[in-house]
């Protein structure tokens, strides 16, 4: 009971955070897939946030949204595999997340919207403003595996941590798992005991594990393709940050 109070605690402050700026929650559907999403419906100029791997987008981006929501209509989508979105197709690949955000940007009908991704977002942004810039007003990239990423950065990390493989690093296979991803996104050692964590892992992990460790190793097969995908033809502000 313990472990579950706390788990509720933590997820209901970042729900708080969430709430306090303004997003609701929204299903969008498709013949082939639903998606999740956020939004605080206003009438400023729009900004999409697109979360990496890991956990849901609200986990990512809660303390950034009460500085984005003053300025900018916030949306937030999960990406499929991720939160409530889904796939009836069982497709993992990145032109397939692409393909997701756009139409939720036509529906919404958000003017020339700035595209924000982080980490594997930030190659889902990249590749969104590759194919449909004419549709955005800039993008920003962060930490994102474009150009100049390869395996061997993420290889790594994963050596460092003693992890089995790429896919056990982002994808955990039980609560330690989840500490090491923590501490490799953070640097930050996370201070909950074993119970705890195990909450955390059955809650965010267990039900999608399979099709996130599917949708990683699509990307890491494609990888070295994006790594010579020419973006020089993205006519739109680009803004790249990488690093601490």
């Amino acid at each position: 009971m313990i472990n579950d109070g706390i788990y509720r605690l933590v997820v209901d402050r970042i729900d708080h955070r969430v709430n306090s700026a303004g997003l609701d929650r929204n299903l969008f559907r498709q013949n082939d897939y639903e998606l999740e999403y956020y939004d605080t419906r206003t009438d400023r100029p729009p900004v999409v946030i697109i979360h990496g791997l890991g956990v849901e987008g609200k986990f990512q981006w809660y303390k950034q949204l009460n500085l984005l929501s003053p300025h900018y209509r916030v949306i937030m989508p999960n990406l499929l595999s991720f939160g409530a979105s889904h796939s009836s197709v069982n497709t993992y690949t990145i032109s397939e997340q692409v393909r997701a955000i756009q139409e939720l940007i036509d529906t919404l009908k958000l003017e020339k919207p700035i595209v924000m991704g982080i980490s594997y977002g930030g190659l889902v942004t990249a590749e969104l403003a590759r194919l449909n810039g004419d549709h955005l007003k800039k993008v920003l990239l962060m930490d994102a595996p474009v150009k100049f990423f390869d395996i061997s950065d993420i290889e790594r990390v994963g050596d460092r941590l003693k992890v089995n493989s790429i896919e056990s690093l982002f994808v955990p296979e039980n609560s330690v798992g989840l500490r090491n991803l923590f501490f490799a996104a953070t640097g930050l050692q996370v201070p909950m005991w074993k119970g705890v964590m195990d909450k955390f892992y059955q809650e965010l992990f267990v039900s999608s594990a399979e099709e996130k460790r599917l949708m990683i190793k699509e990307m890491l097969a494609a990888i070295n393709d994006y790594r010579n995908v020419d973006y020089s033809q993205i006519a739109i502000p680009v803004k790249l940050i990488w690093g601490e």
